[in-house]
């Protein structure tokens, strides 16, 4: 369920992407899905694998958990070899003289048997609606058309009222996507070269293989914005950090760049835990390295593994000495590091190779963190103004979307092709638009951005996966807010121009001494002469210190370098819409109000959804 199990499919997506859903809506931690799999499919909560050969049946072998009941039956024509072969690895057992099959009581509605071992005998001559999961080594690598028959049994499903159809070919009757894994048949191959064959057979078919399909989507520009001279900050042309500034590693006490050093090492599993059913976010396990744990920390392998880093990253001007190395581990201010608390615990030699790794991966984020802040707080002080530009602004100024989705959403990949067909046309059709927007994928236009179409996917949708990144909830509800606002208010604004671009994290328009902060839109508004560039932020704010969170209080850094800069004709601002309520922060902060948050641009966008847009912009233009 972390996605990293090493095994991936030829478009570089684990194997297992997608195939735990309905595991991640139950949220369960890994103690519970541990127990889960004991109770369900071994029928056991504990104890030793137990071979047991059905001398009574031909060619039959159990297996059992203790005495438990059997979770399995292996079918083979020598089973008294394998099972002497399973003894000679150590695994428990016995013999039984007389017995029934249990292969021929899989079907039965009583049956406790979930997994079957075999080889062609399961080809033919038996039905089961039970199969949901077939794992292949060495087998059909000649034998194509019988492997097929194998795998036909897999594929016959019931279907609601005995249809013998899968629900998304019934109108109406479409299991919700979480549940949508008992109609899967899922297929693992070891050594399996015929599984390409096999997918081809299928694709001939019409039946889904579980692949992703690619969809490249052009956007169409409104070019009207190259001649009105939008204006954008960046670092002064003559200006470099790395030829003019050499920088030394050291502990600095800075709350930025120690809010940037946090390593998680609770496995994905437990992470999707870490929000109850009620939505409240749980607390980690947070430790700090003790002596012992850096008792037997080879410096010279963490100075090494530092000094490699940063080469990889080309800061040349950046000096790194042992004596800082042990400087910061002597210190505990600069880093959170969750863990469980069972993982800080010395066993063995082995273990203690696990805290180097956990010291050097530390570092390494202290380092960026440093860097990257020295860097920003540096070039801070040598910004210009200058004209948007197609290629400095390429990360913003994108030419297309890549959507990809797995092929068996048929209903889903006719409508990104009648929207690719549209694109290409260069025609934006609201009516078609809206005719392809369903919950789950929303396409629109807003005349006032830059580009069109505007993309938002839903956050519960998993099989669509896009590229620069959707629109989220807040976000897509900021620009219906503002479309409503500025047809409501033509008349009021009619001599003002107002263009809308959004700005992509991490490669867009950042301010790092700021919190990392990347705006998710930059408006600009022309009036006359004068342009005023604002940073928007729709966001939620709940977990944020209203009082001292550097991306609330840029409102006000904005407007200092807006004076450094020293241009009368150009106005910075910038404003957070907050999708959390005020009721909901006065949990935490019962002492602050509206008129607080205002005072630093912060508007709600749940509590006055018909009026922050005309706050903002009366705060913009007064």
């Amino acid at each position: 369920m972390s996605l990293d199990s090493g095994l991936q499919t030829s478009k570089g997506l684990d194997i297992f992407d997608n195939k735990f859903i309905f595991l991640e809506y139950l949220k369960l931690s890994a103690s519970e899905i541990y127990d889960n799999l004991l109770k369900l499919v071994f029928n056991t909560t504990s104890g030793m694998l137990h071979i047991e050969n059905l001398k009574g049946v031909d060619g039959e072998i159990g297996l059992k958990i203790g005495e438990n009941e059997y979770f399995g039956v292996i079918n083979v024509g020598d089973s008294d070899k394998l099972v002497k072969l399973c003894e000679s690895n150590g695994i428990t057992i016995s013999s039984k003289d007389f017995s029934n099959s249990l292969f021929q009581t899989i079907n039965e509605d009583s049956s406790n048997l979930h997994i079957l071992i075999g080889s062609k005998k399961f080809s033919e001559g038996w039905n089961s609606w039970r199969v949901s999961t077939m794992g292949l080594m060495n087998v059909g690598r000649s034998e194509g058309s019988q492997v097929i028959q194998l795998f036909g049994r897999g594929v016959r499903l019931k279907g609601h009222d005995f249809c013998l159809k899968r629900s998304r070919a019934l109108r109406g009757k479409e299991l919700e996507r979480k549940h949508q894994a008992i109609e899967t048949l899922h297929i693992f191959g070891l050594k399996a070269d015929y599984m390409k064959t096999f997918k081809e057979y299928l694709k001939s078919e019409g039946i889904p293989t579980d692949e992703r399909i690619e969809f490249v989507m052009p956007v169409i520009y409104d070019k009207k914005y190259k001649t009105k001279k939008l204006k954008v900050l960046d670092l002064q042309k003559d200006r470099d950090f790395k030829r003019e500034v050499s920088l030394d590693l050291k502990h600095e006490q800075n709350k930025t760049i120690f809010k940037k050093v946090l390593l998680n090492l609770y496995k994905q599993v437990d992470v999707l835990d870490s929000e109850d059913q009620r939505g409240n976010v749980l607390e980690f396990n947070s430790e700090k390295l003790q002596a012992q744990h850096l008792s037997f920390i080879n410096i010279d392998n963490v100075f090494f593994a530092l000094q490699q880093f940063k080469n990889e990253k080309c800061w040349s001007n950046l000096s790194i000495s042992k004596e800082v190395i042990y400087e910061l581990l002597q210190e505990e201010d600069w880093y959170t590091l969750e863990i469980p608390e069972t993982d800080m615990k010395i066993n063995s030699f082995k273990n203690l190779t696990n805290f180097e790794t956990i010291i050097i991966s530390l570092l390494k984020k202290y380092i960026k963190a440093f860097y990257e802040y020295k860097k920003s707080e540096w070039e801070s002080q040598f910004l210009e103004y200058r004209e948007l530009d197609e290629t400095k602004d390429s990360a913003n100024l994108i030419e297309n979307y890549t959507i990809t989705v797995e092929d068996k959403e048929t209903a889903l990949i006719e409508r990104l092709n009648s929207l690719k067909t549209m694109l290409e046309k260069e025609e934006i059709d609201d009516v078609e638009l809206h005719r392809l927007s369903k919950k789950d994928l929303k396409v629109f236009p807003f005349d006032k951005h830059l580009y069109n179409p505007l993309i938002f996917k839903d956050k519960g949708e998993t099989t669509l996966q896009i590229k620069p990144i959707h629109l989220n909830d807040g976000e897509k509800d900021f620009i219906g807010d503002l479309s409503v606002y500025m047809k409501q208010e033509t008349a009021k604004y009619k001599d003002i121009e107002m263009y809308l671009l959004r700005n992509q994290s991490k490669t867009g328009l950042g301010f790092f001494t700021e919190g990392n902060f990347y705006p998710d839109f930059i408006m600009w508004i022309k009036k006359g002469e004068k342009q005023y560039i604002n940073f928007i932020d729709p966001k939620g704010i709940r977990n944020s210190n209203p009082k001292n969170d550097p991306k609330i209080n840029f409102s006000s850094k904005i407007k200092e370098i807006e004076t450094q800069m020293g241009d009368n004709d150009i106005s910075l601002n910038s404003f957070v819409v907050s999708n959390t309520s005020l009721r909901s922060l006065n949990i935490l902060h019962t002492d602050l109000n509206y008129d607080f948050f205002e005072s630093k641009n912060v508007l709600f966008q749940e509590d006055h959804t018909s009026t922050y847009i005309e706050k903002m912009f009366y705060k913009i233009l007064n």
